[in-house]
């Protein structure tokens, strides 16, 4: 999916208008089981205001055209590079955290999970400190099922559950990857790294915990007990809420 062009319409809503092959929009509805998009665009009212809005779609012979909202913040990975020491203060993350959270509990509560929970797929609205994230990309999401446990490896390898990789994973997976990205906040750096993608899913199914950092003492302790609670996920989304 590409943004083709930016777009105002009359009520001065800025608009990003992507398009996607129609072949390419029907694999991705078959393999999942022509619902999930559907869902989506049924749901996403309650979603608001954490997920960029969808405000109208059309089609032509060759593509399928989706009207959504600008987030002219850019991405949430950015946002971090350009702190220093690539960390955010310990008050300022929390705000970050809670709002990737409640996208969390939210596609939770409606049935979803997410599969793709990382800082490239946090979007600010705008360019101000204080703008607030919005959630993109849910082409990997899935129902959740009583007794259904997911069996395929989805999502970037920095941020995937050890769960995953056992291919057992389901809603936890999802506070993995925000545990992931909260330790990026905090540390500048991220708790799992090798030069090739093996090699990190390696490192995260051998030691299935967050690795300790210096930059970690400077915390508070109940910022460190989120993180090396929050990676077992033996607490609910509303726990840190």
């Amino acid at each position: 999916m590409t943004v083709i062009q930016r777009s105002k319409i009359k009520n001065h809503h800025h608009l990003a208008p992507r398009k996607m092959s129609r072949l390419l929009f029907f694999f991705w509805h078959s393999a999942q089981g022509g619902g999930v998009g559907g869902a989506m665009l049924a749901l996403w009212p309650n979603f608001a205001p954490h997920y960029v809005q969808p405000y109208n779609a059309f089609e032509d012979d060759s593509y399928i055209y989706i009207a959504m909202e600008l987030c002219e913040g850019g991405e949430l990975l950015d946002r971090i590079f350009s702190k220093k020491d690539s960390r955010y203060t310990e008050k300022d993350a929390a705000i970050i955290v809670r709002q990737m959270l409640k996208v969390a509990a939210q596609c939770h509560l409606h049935g979803l999970v997410h599969r793709d929970m990382k800082p490239e797929n946090f979007l600010f609205k705008s360019t101000k400190e204080d703008s607030p994230l919005k959630a993109v990309d849910f082409g990997l999401s899935d129902f959740i099922r009583p007794g259904k446990k997911f069996i395929d490896i989805v999502g970037r390898a920095y941020y995937v559950a050890p769960e995953v990789l056992k291919r057992k994973s389901g809603p936890a997976s999802d506070v993995w990857s925000i545990g992931v990205i909260t330790y990026i906040l905090h540390c500048g750096r991220r708790p799992f790294w090798d030069k090739t993608e093996d090699g990190i899913f390696k490192e995260v199914f051998l030691h299935e915990t967050l690795r300790q950092s210096k930059k970690m003492n400077m915390l508070s302790t109940s910022d460190r007990f989120l993180l090396f609670k929050g990676k077992s996920r033996k607490w609910t989304l509303t726990f840190p809420l």
